[in-house]
């Protein structure tokens, strides 16, 4: 049989097709080159995509993936591409997308579906590249099922649509079987506008708010184990939307399933902490094999943040506070340990542990909760009977209400050699005292405070008192403040960012 020949668009060539019907391996079109038109066009096409240049196709048009291998859309060197996701390109523009390739399809750079995706074999994996269902006449997507026929997110890549308003299904998973197709419904109440989403596996303490990656331990004690990532195109303070994730039974932690008849709602992680959005409820259906749906909304309480965490929960019966924040810093011979909540309800007290492998934890000490606020608490505590030997040390805490139920932070690490430079302020933010521990603190400073213009609000002379440094900024305005400390015997300069809020 004679090998097909790949057509290749070369160097500032700019080829239309237009009525006409293509069958080839691969197309390439290298940068500067343009791959354009396609009104009525049929491109049955074996291989890949690969572009660097412009791939622009009318809406009319077809492009039948066909190949016995995952089909990539994808850079033209063929290597991957990275970053792409978080760009306003859109280079690649096709009609539609009929997947007829068992092994599916690869997405590695931005494209837009300006037709329907049909899923006739195979699975489509996102990758680094976003996916554009543009089309709003109709639903962008048919023939999907929940076996192997939807799209699964495996890198920064999200699926997107268009026109989101009144009850959208995005139809995707972690993974091409049953098990793990985790779709997701979004609803908003206000001017239509585009959502893009991305599921894993796991829940975790904390997440990257520019790529939506985690970044803290795993969370996943009575969860569904399954991060939804959510990105509005238009997103202001305060600004709602309804999710409806759906999962199954082998996606629940143990300790979920007990409270899935009554007690579960959704939840929005927010530095480092999940804070349930609504009031608990029964999942649909409450029992059984599932697969499982609930329904709530989420808030974004922090416009910037592009990339939201939700997921499925029963942390209301575990511990009513939110809003943690936990930090520590070595200083001759002793760690302090800072840590602030936004608000408590019914919190009873922290336990602090201590590990030398990250693993094994024991309790070295307890400290009484406020137990009801809406302000942000703040609370210290110095840890002075260090071990000897090891040279970096773990802490978390675990948060215990006073029904008895309980939750654990994120886990710190502190080193007992720390780079020289290291400071930490508390409390963060500050009404009329700040406090300063820095690891060098040998010698005498000269604390100065700077305005976000770059204006010195205040400089003073300061030594340290017990290992700390305390400096008075009642007569200062609310707002952002640059602090830097200048060792005087040395001319070391120590900087940070502090928040003063009277």
């Amino acid at each position: 049989m004679k090998k097909r020949k790949p057509l290749i668009v070369l160097l500032c060539v700019c080829i239309s097709i237009c009525n006409s019907f293509s069958q080839t391996a691969s197309i390439i079109v290298g940068s500067g080159s343009f791959l354009t038109g396609g009104a009525n066009a049929y491109v049955h096409i074996a291989g890949d995509i690969r572009n660097d240049g412009v791939v622009n196709t009318a809406l009319l048009s077809i492009w039948d993936f066909d190949g016995s291998a995952q089909q990539r859309i994808t850079c033209a060197s063929g290597t991957g591409c990275t970053n792409i996701y978080n760009t306003d390109n859109y280079y690649v523009r096709l009609g539609s997308v009929y997947q007829n390739n068992a092994a599916g399809i690869s997405v590695e750079v931005n494209t837009i579906i300006k037709g329907i995706h049909f899923f006739n074999s195979g699975t489509s994996e996102i990758k680094e590249g976003n996916y554009w269902l543009t089309q709003t006449s109709a639903t962008p997507y048919s023939n999907n099922d929940n076996t192997s026929k939807f799209f699964i997110t495996t890198g920064h890549g999200l699926l997107k649509q268009s026109n989101v308003s009144a009850g959208t299904l995005f139809p995707l998973g972690s993974a091409a079987n049953t098990n793990n197709y985790t779709p997701i419904t979004i609803s908003y109440s206000g001017t239509a506008d585009t959502f893009g989403v991305r599921v894993f596996d796991n829940v975790y303490f904390s997440y990257n708010t520019a790529n939506g990656d985690a970044l803290g331990g795993l969370s996943n004690y009575r969860f569904v184990k399954k991060t939804w990532i959510v990105k509005k195109s238009n997103r202001t303070t305060g600004d709602k939307f309804t999710i409806t994730p759906q999962w199954n039974l082998v996606n629940e932690e143990a300790n979920f399933t007990p409270q899935r008849p009554t007690n579960i709602c959704i939840a929005r992680n927010h530095n480092g902490f999940w804070i349930p959005e609504t009031a608990q409820g029964p999942a649909i259906p409450p029992t059984g094999l599932g697969p499982f749906k609930y329904t709530g909304i989420v808030t974004y309480d922090n416009a910037p943040w592009e990339y939201y965490p939700t997921s499925v929960t029963a942390i209301n019966i575990i511990l009513p506070l939110t809003g943690l924040s936990f930090d520590g810093l070595y200083n001759t011979g002793k760690v302090y340990l800072n840590w602030s909540t936004l608000t408590e309800t019914n919190t009873d007290h922290f336990e602090i542990e201590r590990s030398i492998n990250a693993v094994d934890f024991s309790v070295i000490n307890t400290v009484p909760a406020t137990g009801v606020s809406s302000t942000k608490q703040f609370y210290h505590y110095t840890d002075e009977q260090l071990p000897l030997r090891d040279a970096v040390l773990f802490y978390r805490l675990k948060m215990v209400d006073k029904n008895g139920h309980y939750t654990y932070s994120n886990v710190i690490t502190v080193h007992k050699n720390p780079v020289s430079g290291n400071i930490l302020v508390y409390p963060n933010p500050a009404k009329d005292i700040v406090n300063i521990i820095i690891a060098d603190n040998s010698g005498k400073y000269v604390v100065q405070l700077y305005n976000v213009a770059g204006y010195m609000e205040k400089q003073e002379d300061a030594s340290m008192q017990g290992n700390v440094i305390t400096i008075n900024c009642a007569e200062l305005s609310s707002g952002i403040y640059f602090l830097k400390l200048i060792n005087k015997e040395n001319g070391s300069i120590v900087t940070t960012k502090i928040n003063i809020a009277h």
